[in-house]
């Protein structure tokens, strides 16, 4: 079974070279692997070219910034071969993760396998360690949430997430192509889709890969959180408008996006939308708290700037 490797970058030089020097250490080579570099002016393509990647079968495509659901789509055009493995370009594989994809589709030929994309735990003295150490108990927290393999995910708990999974072309054939119109949740749509018509859909947590992105921080993952709960709704509004949101759906935590809450509820989630709480929860005295108490008031907090749509400055 041939497979096909597709990674969309923007600006993200440093993140695609470890993501490809990952690559180079795997057990089994993918038999093509294509790097889609969406408008990047940060020389990806000079710092890969500057590397010696000549023992993968890398093409480079380059276009202008279309976004990320787009340079996938350019990425399954021109693949050649039947088996997709997708990865974000902030991916670092562990090094059976190639051959692990290819045996679960020699497996279960029609369906879509997802690996583990897991925040590695930091070392103390690491830069950001409080922030990157809550990250690593959110991604175990979703591990231990979803259903294993061999057992397959149901349209009420399903999460396709693109940084690390599989699927033939032949579902992409049938279902369609990345929704270009959304920013974020591109993959989630995706996965609706395919969950509605039938085709299974599997965790493996053996399938590791790390995110590598060091830089990030607290107040930056909350601006992402709203960015995605923004697309929830956008995504929940278009399937109202296409009369499709059945009851299964529903019952999906992210199509739960749009909750009305009452006064005290609205209340308590208006007092910890405060950018305040952002900046003081990397901070003595917040990180001398114990983590239980700290990484739940964080996860709070996020969660009620998600809610009032507010972005962080």
């Amino acid at each position: 079974m041939k497979s096909t490797v597709v990674v969309p970058t923007y600006n993200g030089k440093k993140r695609i070279l470890n993501l490809l020097r990952s690559m180079q250490n795997q057990s089994q080579l993918p038999d093509e692997i294509i790097v889609v570099v969406d408008g990047s002016t940060d020389n990806t393509i000079k710092a890969i070219e500057n590397e010696n990647f000549n023992d993968l079968p890398l093409v480079v495509h380059v276009q202008e910034n279309k976004g990320r659901p787009a340079a996938r789509n350019t990425g399954l055009k021109l693949a050649n071969h039947d088996l997709i493995i997708s990865f974000d370009d902030d991916m670092v594989l562990t090094p059976h993760v190639i051959e692990l994809h290819v045996k679960h589709h020699q497996k279960h030929p029609d369906s879509v396998c997802i690996g583990y994309q897991a925040e590695k735990k930091p070392e103390i003295n690491t830069p950001n360690y409080h922030f990157l150490d809550f990250r690593y108990h959110l991604s175990q927290k979703w591990h231990k949430a979803s259903p294993h393999y061999p057992k397959s995910m149901e349209m009420h708990n399903y999460q396709l997430t693109t940084a690390n999974c599989s699927f033939p072309k032949k579902i992409i054939k049938e279902v369609g192509a990345f929704d270009e119109n959304l920013k974020e949740v591109e993959d989630f749509d995706l996965g609706t889709r395919i969950m509605k018509k039938g085709f299974l859909m599997f965790y493996n947590p053996d399938i590791l890969a790390w995110h590598d992105n060091p830089d990030w921080d607290f107040k930056k993952f909350v601006q992402r959180q709203v960015q995605y709960r923004a697309d929830d709704l956008s995504f929940v509004k278009k399937l109202e408008v296409e009369g499709s949101l059945d009851e299964r759906l529903k019952k999906h935590p992210r199509f739960r996006a749009d909750t009305k809450y009452n006064f005290l509820k609205s209340s308590i989630i208006n007092f910890l939308a405060n950018p305040t709480w952002i900046s003081m929860a990397e901070k003595k005295p917040f990180t001398m708290l114990p983590k239980t108490f700290r990484y739940r008031f964080m996860d709070v907090v996020a969660t009620a700037f998600t809610y009032k749509r507010k972005r962080p400055e």
